[in-house]
């Protein structure tokens, strides 16, 4: 009978045990991928739950079904071989973060922030830019260690940047560097109005930062503390959610901007997705076939120049008129390199 109890005992705390959500752990493979996309949409701190910061610690349930798209955007990372600054960040992955920035004889073209990982951490390398035509790249002297690895539920990491960006012909030179706090307040479960997931991590990051602009009027030092919230989720390569925020006086914190994955259709996109659409025959001479078209299809020359859109629906692709040469072939978030010869 003793032995009986014993046994029963045992198989209570394994029932028990697995009936318990899972620590969630964010790693290495959860982070973005060259040809990984992401269509967010923006919404206004008043749609936000209430009580949605104070919502912290272990097997949370965050219901965010009420947010509503007021902008949409499409962030999608490339193999810096597919962007015109492969010479400065081989083997990382870009994402496009502007088309020109400045105006006048300082002006920038064609920006793109760079990216690395590795097991212990996601880190920002640097950007690349075009100025009066050339690829140009700015890098960071002392990486900024976005997330480390590997990033669970209680822990909290510190680390510290230091980015230097000049102009040609030292018209000016800009410094930004700080410390980045990344704590993690929870886990859980997560409702987005077309996506859901019972695998999330509430993430605080508070980033304490000063920039300073040199000119040929001296010095100008600029504080700029930030403050966010993301959640990052195991079944995709992007936070799913981020909400800036400022410093409440003696309260919570006060939203600012939100965003949050919104596919286009709900179950049409998945970031994490290891399957692709098909194209046949590749190489092709012009005419090929495609399945698994249930969205529209855009067609891109490898410096990112979209050249041809067909609708939701395209069995056939004619890329005839287009020179020999690879393209990349897109549909939702798959992409695929065609051979036209």
């Amino acid at each position: 009978m003793q032995g009986f109890r014993q046994y029963s005992f045992v198989v209570f705390l394994t029932v028990v045990a697995s009936s318990l959500p899972a620590q969630i752990s964010i790693g290495r493979t959860h982070m973005p991928k060259a040809g990984d996309s992401m269509r967010y949409s923006t919404d206004l701190p008043a749609n936000l739950p209430a009580g949605w910061a104070t919502k912290t610690g272990a097997n949370q349930s965050w219901d965010f079904s009420g947010l509503q798209s007021q902008s949409q955007s499409l962030t999608e990372f490339k193999s810096s071989l597919q962007t015109p600054y492969a010479f400065y960040f081989f083997g990382q992955i870009g994402t496009k973060t502007a088309d020109s920035l400045g105006a006048g004889p300082i002006k920038f073209q064609n920006i793109y922030s760079f990216y690395s990982v590795s097991n212990s951490a996601f880190r920002a390398e640097g950007i690349g830019y075009s100025f009066s035509g050339f690829p140009l790249a700015a890098n960071y002297e002392d990486e900024d260690e976005i997330y480390q690895f590997p990033l669970e539920y209680g822990d909290k990491d510190t680390s510290t940047f230091r980015f230097v960006f000049e102009v040609p012909g030292n018209a000016f030179r800009l410094v930004q560097q700080g410390v980045r706090i990344n704590e993690v307040l929870g886990y859980g479960s997560l409702v987005l109005p077309k996506y859901s997931t019972a695998n999330a991590l509430m993430v605080k990051t508070t980033i304490l930062e000063v920039d300073t602009l040199t000119t040929q009027l001296g010095q100008i030092p600029i504080p700029r503390n930030q403050t966010s919230y993301k959640w990052l989720v195991t079944d995709v390569r992007l936070p799913v959610l981020e909400i800036g925020a400022a410093a409440g006086q003696g309260g919570p914190p006060q939203a600012g901007q939100v965003r949050f994955y919104n596919p286009v259709n709900a179950g049409s996109e998945n970031f994490n997705s290891t399957a692709k659409f098909k194209v046949y025959p590749n190489p092709t001479e012009g005419i090929v076939q495609v399945s698994l078209g249930q969205l529209p299809i855009t067609l891109w020359d490898l410096n990112g120049r979209q050249l041809a859109e067909w609708p939701a629906g395209t069995q056939t692709l004619d890329l005839s008129v287009f020179l020999p040469g690879v393209y990349r072939l897109q549909m939702g978030i798959h992409t695929e390199l065609i051979n036209r010869f």
